[in-house]
């Protein structure tokens, strides 16, 4: 008798199907760390781009932003073509792209034409960040929205989010494998970590693609339902999205996701900057080393010790907890202000929020299936409400950074207008170290009493979503127990 491939690892214990679809996790994981981590460091401190081109491109950024996301949201539920509907061919085809998106921004284009100028480095950051997001939004919605599709209940999502962390942390080797390129093979190290990071994201995210299965099919949903499917921009399309928007549960979870986007991007992307201005490990590299590793593996760790307790407790209470624990690291920061809590300040900001977006998927899946059941939906808007939720959340992407640069910046101009030649490098610096401090402690408790006034109203609940084994009908069971 010839076994499922479902259950072609049954005896290990194992889910194939969990195992292929958390190999994109692997690929965004390795991607998404080193670019995060890197593209402000470079582009401000190696590339030299102003302040005000900074900001610039940011904003740039925002609008295509706010386009994209419901763009391909729209475009991966309701297009006509097969590979355009199919989340496994969406990740299979956009592979290669997205990895050349992450290739696009180590290669300043301009140095080879002799354009050494602001103008030519504000365009290659505005467009490396675009043609990131736009890879990023086109694979990962798709990704995202598998996730619904694959599971059909929150034990089994738990499961697969505790698949998925795992995943997360056998990619969070890429930050220390570049950074210790860099640092002992400069330039040649980082580049060559640069390709074969690209390459493995490729393979993991093309495996993804041909192996991993949903319960539902949407190609053969879409027959019988082509003649009902709304046009992009009509006034049909606009109604489903303001049902989506304007539930409790959606308004709710997606205010308090763009701070903690806003969080995490703003520890990512000034981790390396404060490790260097703060002085955290003069004398010793293999520290430092040490102490992005933690950063990098430490919130898919976090979120796999958590695991029991999200079984047990809902995720609604574990993710509030987590808003507690940065308060208290932040307010702890705030009146002891020492080398070692700073460490674990750092240490806290990069693992907790990093960590929580594993929970995550599990919330946005009860939104989606409220949607549908609330509104007799035959598919779920999967793609919509992942893409409605990336429109409202990305721009924290932005604006965190930004406002993070413009206060520093704003420290230094200020230090130094004051500072005198003999005392600049001693007083000056000091000033500005204690800014750094402040920004660590001050942004993070105003972002964690904001999450936890605003997560509150959350409820979610279960839903079963059963398939039938004959003509394939749906029926949903509703939970009588929040989590």
């Amino acid at each position: 008798m010839r076994c499922s491939p479902r259950f072609s690892l049954v005896t290990s214990g194992l889910d194939s199907n969990f195992i292929s679809y958390s190999l994109c996790t692997v690929a965004s994981t390795i991607m998404g760390s080193v670019f995060n981590f890197y593209y402000v460091y470079f582009f401000l401190d190696v590339y030299k781009v102003s302040h005000s081109c900074f900001q610039f491109s940011q904003m740039m950024f925002l609008v295509w932003n706010a386009i994209n996301d419901p763009l391909f949201g729209w475009i991966q539920d309701h297009a006509s073509a097969k590979w355009l509907r199919s989340r496994q061919l969406n990740i299979l085809y956009g592979a290669p792209i997205f990895a050349l998106s992450f290739l696009f921004g180590w290669f300043p284009f301009y140095n080879l034409l002799s354009l050494d100028s602001e103008y030519w480095k504000c365009a290659h950051l505005l467009i490396t960040l675009c043609f990131w997001d736009t890879m990023f939004s086109f694979v990962l919605l798709a990704y995202c929205s598998l996730f619904t599709e694959v599971t059909t209940d929150h034990t089994s999502r738990v499961r697969l989010t505790q698949y998925t962390r795992v995943a997360g942390i056998c990619g969070c080797w890429a930050v220390p494998l570049v950074e210790y390129g860099y640092e002992v093979y400069h330039d040649t190290g980082f580049y060559l970590c640069l390709f074969f990071i690209a390459i493995m994201a490729t393979v993991f995210m093309c495996l993804t693609g041909l192996f991993t299965r949903s319960i539902v099919d949407r190609n053969e949903e879409k027959n019988k339902t082509s003649s009902d499917e709304p046009n992009f921009f009509s006034w049909r399309f606009v109604k489903i999205n303001c049902e989506i928007i304007f539930s409790r549960n959606f308004m709710s979870f997606v205010t308090m996701n763009f701070l903690s986007v806003g969080m995490c991007h703003f520890a990512s992307n000034f981790t390396k900057i404060f490790t260097e201005d703060l002085s955290l490990f003069p004398d010793s590299k293999l520290s430092k080393l040490l102490f992005f590793l933690i950063n990098s593996v430490g919130g898919s760790l976090f979120i796999l010790i958590l695991s029991p307790f999200i079984k047990s407790f809902g995720s609604h209470i574990i993710v509030c907890l987590s808003f507690v624990l940065v308060l208290l690291s932040s307010v702890t920061l705030y009146f002891f202000r020492g080398a070692a809590v700073i460490i674990t300040q750092i240490l806290v900001l990069n693992i907790v929020p990093s960590g929580m977006f594993g929970i995550y998927n599990i919330l946005v899946s009860s939104v989606i299936e409220e949607d549908q059941i609330n509104h007799k939906r035959i598919l779920p808007l999967s793609s919509m409400v992942f893409g409605l939720n990336a429109l409202l959340t990305k721009p924290a992407q932005s604006i965190f950074p930004m406002v993070a640069a413009y206060f520093l910046d704003m420290t230094k101009i200020e230090v130094h207008s004051e500072g005198t030649e003999i005392t600049e490098t001693v007083e000056t610096h000091g000033r500005y170290q204690d800014a750094i401090v402040t920004l660590l402690c001050v942004l993070p408790i105003v972002t964690a009493v904001l999450q936890l006034l605003v997560f509150a109203p959350f409820r979610m609940r279960h839903y079963s979503i059963k398939i039938g084994k004959e003509n394939g009908s749906k029926s949903s069971v509703r939970g009588e127990s929040s989590l």
